[in-house]
């Protein structure tokens, strides 16, 4: 049944867009302002409908350089819900994007855009560009933009389960070991050890060094 009652339009106002500054990377920001002059009479008679300007209000950004609140864009120069997609932009080297990489969403830099491939090269991994957003996704909990080292995590679970065999209680077999003679025939039931060899102290012993390697994915993680 209806209730006669429209549903309020979602106001433009408050939409997270990007804008290109002038070094031709895209900021981040959110639509503070809207201007749409009032329409005009062409010499035919026809209404002609003027482009609507945005202004935007930029995300601080440490080290770059947003364009100034007072810039007005037209709705061909935002991407963001309801304007542009980031296929049809061109991103220069150094630009801050945001893609998906082992099921967790990562901030990346840009270092190469092949428009002919459509791919993008941030850092070492290249990415195809509709894998590529410019701006955070909202159904990411978090980024993992921290530098996490998982070889030292993987030591830590190592250790954690050396320390729980350790706390154990195994029951000891009260017995003695029996030794088969060189000619002797083994028979079932009867154990047979090698009888324990004393280390000569002069004998060189081998040293081990155990190296950690840390994953792509670790290395990737700390480009933020």
């Amino acid at each position: 049944m209806s209730t006669g009652k429209r549903l309020a339009k979602r106001s433009i106002i408050g939409t997270r867009v990007c804008a290109p500054g002038e070094d031709g990377k895209y900021y981040s920001g959110v639509i503070h302002a809207v201007k749409t002059p009032a329409s005009a009479a062409s010499e035919s008679g026809l209404s002609i409908t003027p482009k609507t300007r945005y202004s935007v209000r930029f995300d601080s950004v440490p080290g770059g350089r947003p364009p100034s609140p007072s810039t007005e864009y037209s709705d061909r120069d935002l991407i963001g819900p309801g304007f542009g997609s980031v296929t049809s932009a061109r991103l220069v080297p150094g630009q801050k994007v945001y893609l998906t990489y082992n099921g967790r969403e990562i901030h990346a830099e840009v270092t190469q855009h092949r428009e002919h491939l459509d791919e993008v090269d941030t850092m070492r991994l290249t990415k195809r560009i509709d894998e590529v957003r410019l701006l955070e996704s909202r159904k990411s909990a978090r980024l993992a933009d921290q530098d996490t080292d998982f070889a030292r995590l993987a030591d830590m679970a190592g250790d954690r389960k050396r320390a729980s065999s350790h706390s154990i209680d195994v029951p000891h077999v009260i017995g003695r070991d029996r030794l088969v003679p060189d000619n002797a025939t083994p028979t079932r039931g009867l154990l047979a050890t090698p009888p324990r060899e004393s280390r000569d102290p002069n004998q060189p012993i081998a040293n081990f060094r155990c190296i950690s390697v840390a994953s792509e994915e670790a290395r990737f993680s700390g480009l933020l």
